[in-house]
């Protein structure tokens, strides 16, 4: 019975992940067109609103806006994914670490820079490992090279 039980709220579980991933891509459709629009702090604000409703974690934003990225083609939006997921998420290297390397992609070396410098900060205060900051300062020199260029 307790197995049952177990894979019936497991399917349950699953049902409702793929339901607010649904409605959570659905809110994210207006997004482009808001950028085409020159609208941006609209777009900002929309993708904020729908990433703070759809009660995901850290860990989960930071995927729908790697698929934004490279499976989908929509980098614009996947920015303000993972932009809404840095600040939700202000104390997670990984969410600085993550909205950085997009930045980098965009060409905004600079605002990456600043993410890194975020990453490292708070990987070092939470005592995370040397090959995650190693990581994180490989970027950071990437950032840095771009500026250069």
């Amino acid at each position: 019975i307790e197995q049952v039980i177990s894979l019936a709220s497991d399917q349950e579980k699953r049902r409702l992940y793929a339901q607010a991933r649904t409605t959570l891509f659905s809110q994210l459709e207006r997004a482009p067109e808001l950028l085409k629009a020159g609208r941006e702090s609209e777009a900002d604000k929309l993708v904020a609103e729908a990433i703070g409703a759809s009660k995901f974690g850290e860990a989960d934003i930071n995927r729908i806006g790697y698929e934004l990225l490279g499976k989908r083609g929509q980098p614009k939006v996947a920015e303000l994914v993972m932009k809404a997921n840095a600040h939700t998420h202000a104390q997670s290297d990984n969410a600085q670490d993550s909205y950085g390397e997009v930045l980098l992609g965009e060409k905004k070396a600079a605002d990456a820079k600043v993410q890194f410098l975020n990453a490292i900060a708070i990987a070092e205060k939470q005592g995370k490992s040397d090959r995650v900051l190693r990581g994180y300062r490989s970027n950071l020199a990437k950032a840095e090279q771009a500026l250069v260029r």
